[in-house]
């Protein structure tokens, strides 16, 4: 199945303001997902304040409806830990294209 965005937790949905006020979003697992991506972005993390802590990525293995074709994952003021994840993902706040 194509999904258009698998993994996302958006608290800006809506909002013109990126750093908007957000719910304390924590202790968040994402764990054993396959499948693919029919967007750019597989994986979506934005969080707007004070954040979301302690979100986990892990066993992810995400690629592209569209063969050839690249998906990447966006963390904005998002922390926690990635292990196994592909598209390749970092708490940085960067966009990281695989």
């Amino acid at each position: 199945m194509h999904v258009m965005n698998p993994i996302i937790i958006d608290q800006t949905y809506g909002s013109q303001n990126s750093k908007g006020k957000g719910l304390n979003v924590s202790d968040v697992t994402f764990r054993g997902f396959r499948g693919t991506s029919a967007s750019d972005e597989a994986i979506t993390l934005n969080c707007g304040l004070p954040g979301c802590s302690n979100i986990v990525l892990d066993d992810i293995d995400i690629v592209s409806s569209e063969p050839g074709k690249r998906v990447s994952c966006s963390c904005n003021n998002a922390r926690g830990r990635v292990t196994s994840t592909d598209p390749k993902c970092s708490f940085s706040n960067k966009r990281i294209n695989v």
